[in-house]
């Protein structure tokens, strides 16, 4: 009966020195883990909003005021999705014009676009003209109508017919190059548009157009550049 109790007790102490040291290994194991753990933190978000294109965002507040309800099949309302499909064709022509577009369901488009690189596979972008309507009660929540197409700092109804100085931020494109570029401009409201009237310089290098050294010193770097619009709504 001794010789028993000896031996339990034996392989007792034996266990847990065997247990001490396996969790002074796992302590060290940890400790040498997290010494040696270098933190890998996200990279923190650009916190400036982004420049946006003054007249894509006219382009935008337009498409918006289309209230293309579809929330069931007896709301959809027809006229607003026939506006907004004439309002793509006549604010793209360019676009219209080399691509293929096909029609199905009366309003449902598909547009064809060749690239340049025919060796390529073929990429699809998808979305939708239709919206659900809001839900009721909550119009009060909204800062603005929610097919106001409303623009910050900036509305078409507030326009005058007499002109007033406007900032304007874009894209401007000479001999195939794109500089970010923001302009003054005069803007008056007409009858079914607006009229918008400017005069900037930009520089000729911005471009890489390049003067001959005959001339260098006789003509100016600066390109003046003088505009006036007349934008009609053909709707």
């Amino acid at each position: 009966m001794g010789l028993i109790l000896y031996q339990i007790v034996f392989y007792m102490k034996l266990f847990f020195r065997v247990a001490v040291v396996t969790i002074m290994v796992i302590v060290l194991l940890l400790a040498y883990n997290f010494m040696s753990f270098k933190s890998i933190q996200p990279e923190a978000l650009d916190q400036n909003p982004p420049t946006i294109d003054s007249l894509a965002a006219l382009h935008l507040s337009k498409a918006i005021q289309f209230k293309t309800i579809s929330h069931k099949v007896e709301m959809l309302d027809k006229k607003a999705l026939n506006g907004l499909v004439k309002f793509l064709e006549t604010t793209y022509p360019n676009f219209h014009k080399v691509a293929e577009k096909n029609v199905f369901s009366t309003h449902t488009l598909l547009y064809k676009w060749e690239g340049s690189d025919t060796s390529l596979k073929p990429v699809m972008y998808m979305g939708h003209m239709d919206v659900v309507p809001i839900e009721r009660a909550t119009e009060e929540q909204w800062l603005h109508p929610p097919f106001s197409g409303n623009i910050q700092n900036f509305s078409f109804e507030k326009l005058s017919d007499s002109q007033k100085e406007h900032k304007i931020h874009g894209v401007l494109t000479i001999r195939g190059i794109e500089k970010e570029i923001t302009i003054s401009c005069h803007l008056k409201k007409m009858k079914k548009g607006l009229s918008l009237k400017t005069n900037f310089n930009v520089l000729a290098s911005d471009f890489e157009i390049k003067i001959p050294k005959v001339v260098r010193n006789k003509i100016s770097q600066e390109i003046n550049i003088t505009a006036e619009y007349d934008l009609i709504e053909k709707l």
